[in-house]
């Protein structure tokens, strides 16, 4: 089930990307069509340190590739995986220019090990590269009035929940709940 999941977050670009890094291209639209026959295969491309290269280790601009932000989490996700499993420990920031170095990798293996968190996490991040915000109407105290929302402001969001329909409400407590773990897991305190 998962690699179907993956297969539907992918583009054919990115698939293209991964066929040719594999050795694997004819022609984009053909290795496209291959991988999309075949997405049992599209995951084991995805953990290859060889796509990590082609990806991040570039040092000329006519080397750089182009991928949605979904596979390049995705990929980057494969490496610290990779990572882990060769890790003694790992370094946990405390507070500015302070660190400890954490025993426990098998709770980190096991997290980054976990199919169903391995698209969770890279939808989760890329869904930040495109943030929403605007305006909407309100009514308070008998009058109508404009609230202004972003995604990355949890007070807006909360308000936001606050005034629309019950059937929306949901849909921003997931994003409420999504940028709760967004800015405790990349920004921590």
């Amino acid at each position: 089930m998962s690699s179907l999941l993956l297969l539907e977050r992918l583009s054919d670009e990115d698939l293209a990307m991964l066929a040719e890094v594999s050795g694997e291209a004819t022609g984009s639209g053909a290795a496209a069509s291959r991988l999309r026959a075949d997405p049992a295969r599209v995951g084991d491309l995805i953990e290859r340190p060889e796509v990590f290269r082609a990806l991040f280790r570039s040092r000329r601009r006519e080397d750089l590739v182009f991928v949605s932000p979904f596979l390049a989490f995705s990929v980057l996700l494969a490496q610290a995986a990779r990572e882990l499993a060769e890790a003694s420990f790992v370094a946990e920031r405390t507070a500015a220019g302070r660190w400890v170095p954490v025993f426990d990798l098998a709770t980190l293996r096991d997290f980054v090990a976990g199919q169903m968190r391995r698209l969770f996490l890279p939808e989760l991040i890329s869904s930040y590269t495109h943030v929403a915000s605007g305006t909407v109407w309100a009514k308070s105290g008998g009058r109508w009035r404009r609230r202004r929302f972003s995604e990355l402001d949890p007070v807006q969001l909360a308000r936001l929940a606050e005034v629309v329909p019950d059937w929306e409400r949901l849909a921003v407590y997931r994003r409420l709940g999504d940028l709760a773990l967004f800015l405790t897991g990349v920004f921590p305190a």
